[in-house]
């Protein structure tokens, strides 16, 4: 949407470049167009963001309403001079307008390798020749700086675990004047080779580049590689075949962090951003609507006839919690069994206000390892609705299995589900890798599925909730109360949504699983935090409301003043958040009315952060002279 600004009026407003003719080509060349991704890490980091053809850069009215502009990263074949029909961003006249755009105040971020053209604006030169890599593959090693922008971001629990790649590379040489971000090593760690993040002032903006794919890292760390092959040797296809991390540190979300430092360098200019979690809606004080960390709790009842489903509920009824339970059927060669929930208890489970969903059984009855197929998908989904009159939402699959790449969620998708809890947080062996936080797909937060290059790249409207804390804080015998701090502390700390896994039957029959509960709301109202629960099920709407809403038209004023238009599809609200410098916020105003807001550090930025209801609002933030 056009906007016009008053002289001194700055927009603030984040734009990525769409090259068309590199999806088409990278598809002629049967391989993804991974820049595609990039919408999914703004997503993830609730920024608005709008597309731009390839030949925008040329044209400075283009430019001119845009505070921040993304340029996708080039797969080795599109660095060579034969492919600049495909890179018009890099041809002189583009050139000449990005210089006089960032030297007015812009934010260039350059994802991945970027023409050799675009070299000087950036600031650097190449330290050697690209480095190409076959897909799911480990290319180097990432170790980030003391710089300001990144200094907060890595993992206190692992300090000296590096960053993991899995793209091209493309390591450059700092001119005088440009600051190294993050340098490159091999991938044991050691060796270093070039710098792999950078950063140059020009004028009154910045320019960045990424030395390499930054979404194609992403989406490789969120999605694995396809399972078709049992890498693990267990004797199945499972997600834990999909992880890519290897032997390296399962307690460092590898692709949070990398996200972490793209929300940094936009965080450059008072972008507003939809925080990862809502309001607590049942607060005792305005004040404490302003969450810290969503927790999601669920688990699977194995098909359990003898009614601990819901003994488990009543638990966590017990002590106010939400819970999500996935049942699951007997599977035969012959077919889909009984489930082992009756009717009854599932109608009582759902009077405690928890979530019944479908636990898909694809390791009954068939042979391993096996291909799931839609047709079995379908039949487990149908026997679900006419045993519960409904459709699934969230499901898991049993001992975590899949096969393929996506195909599966596609599938699921067309059954009636909307998410998958399946990516597990660790790789096997062990088979049940218990009380251990994890992140083996690189990430705390939902993320999109999204096809192959077969079917351009297209999103499928299914989401991944992958499992980190898996039956945290206990074994049978004893109890882990540490692990169970360091959970709430790194969901504190990085503002993360983060996955409660408890089976039901270990909540109703060890009294070890109820004592590590216990400890966490001991810690976390010991702690202060405010904190909101759900289910699974709870979380999809969440999610999928928060992916509907909207921070758009948003300016800064000649005096500092932001003003930004908000629409919330969510019923409770949502939280803004303004990364703030040093500034300290005077007066936030929601539809004309001071709203409840307070500054916090998270994520390695300093926030303002602020609550809004649902529908169209108007913001204005003014700041303490």
């Amino acid at each position: 949407m056009a906007m016009t600004l008053q002289p001194g009026v700055r927009p603030l407003r984040v734009a990525v470049l769409e090259p068309e003719g590199l999806r088409e080509e990278a598809v002629r060349r049967a391989e993804n167009a991974w820049f595609v991704y990039t919408w999914e890490a703004l997503q993830q980091l609730g920024l608005r963001a709008e597309a731009l053809p390839p030949m925008a850069p040329a044209e400075p009215a283009r430019l001119a309403p845009f505070s921040a502009l993304l340029l996708p990263g080039l797969p080795a074949w599109a660095l060579t001079p034969s492919a600049a029909q495909h890179v018009p961003w890099a041809d002189e006249p583009a050139q000449r307008a990005l210089e006089h755009w960032v030297r007015e105040g812009g934010i260039l971020i350059g994802l991945g390798p970027q023409p050799l053209p675009l070299a000087a604006l950036f600031g650097v030169q190449p330290a050697g020749p690209p480095i190409d890599a076959e897909p799911f593959t480990l290319t180097a090693t990432l170790r980030l700086t003391d710089s300001p922008e990144v200094a907060r971001i890595h993992s206190p629990v692992h300090p000296q675990q590096p960053l993991l790649l899995f793209s091209p590379l493309w390591p450059v040489v700092p001119q005088p004047g440009t600051r190294v971000l993050a340098t490159a090593y091999d991938s044991t760690g050691e060796q270093p080779i070039g710098a792999a993040i950078t950063a140059r002032r020009l004028g009154s903006g910045q320019a960045y580049l990424f030395a390499f794919d930054l979404p194609r890292t992403l989406w490789s760390l969120h999605k694995g590689r396809p399972a078709t092959v049992d890498y693990d040797g267990d004797g199945y296809f499972r997600t834990s075949d999909m992880i890519l991390i290897g032997h390296h540190a399962i307690e460092v979300a590898y692709a949070d962090e990398l996200l972490f430092v793209l929300q940094s360098l936009l965080a450059r200019r008072p972008h507003p951003f939809i925080a990862p979690f809502p309001p607590r809606s049942r607060a005792r004080s305005e004040h404490e609507t302003l969450t810290d960390a969503l927790f999601f709790w669920g688990g699977d009842d194995e098909a359990a006839t003898n009614g601990l489903q819901r003994r488990a509920s009543d638990v966590m009824a017990a002590r106010g919690l939400p819970y999500h339970i996935n049942a699951m059927p007997r599977v035969t060669p012959e077919g889909v069994g009984p489930f082992g929930l009756s009717r009854k208890d599932a109608e009582a489970i759902r009077a405690n206000g928890h979530e019944i969903s479908l636990h898909y059984n694809f390791r009954d009855g068939v042979k391993h390892p096996y291909i799931i197929t839609p047709e079995a998908v379908q039949a487990q989904a149908e026997a679900f609705r006419r045993t519960f009159g409904r459709d699934p939402i969230c499901t898991v699959n049993h001992c975590t299995h899949w096969s393929g790449w996506y195909e599966p969620a596609e599938w699921m998708r067309a059954a009636g589900g909307r998410a998958d809890n399946s990516f597990i947080h660790k790789q096997s062996p062990p088979s049940n890798p218990v009380n251990l936080l994890g992140f083996g797909f690189g990430t705390a937060f939902p993320h999109y599925f999204y096809r192959d290059y077969r079917s351009g790249n297209s999103r499928i409207d299914f989401l991944e909730e992958p499992i980190t804390a898996y039956e945290v804080g206990y074994t049978r015998d004893s109890t882990d109360y540490a692990l169970v701090h360091r959970v709430v502390d790194l969901a504190v700390s990085y503002g993360l949504t983060m996955n409660m896994f408890y089976y039901p039957v270990y909540i109703a029959e060890w009294p070890t699983c109820r004592q590590a509960i216990d400890e966490f709301l001991r810690y976390t109202a010991a702690r202060g935090v405010r904190a909101v629960h759900m289910g699974n099920d709870a979380l999809w709407r969440w999610w999928d409301a928060r992916a509907r809403s909207a921070v758009q038209d948003a300016v800064e004023l000649p005096d500092g003043t932001l003003r930004l238009a908000v629409f919330c599809a969510y019923p409770d609200g949502m939280l803004v958040r303004i990364p703030r410098a040093a500034r300290k916020p005077g007066v936030v105003r929601v539809n004309g009315q001071p709203a409840v807001h307070e500054t916090r550090a998270q994520c390695g930025l300093d926030w303002l952060i602020f609550a809004v209801s649902a529908g169209e609002r108007t913001v204005e933030v003014q700041w303490e002279v």
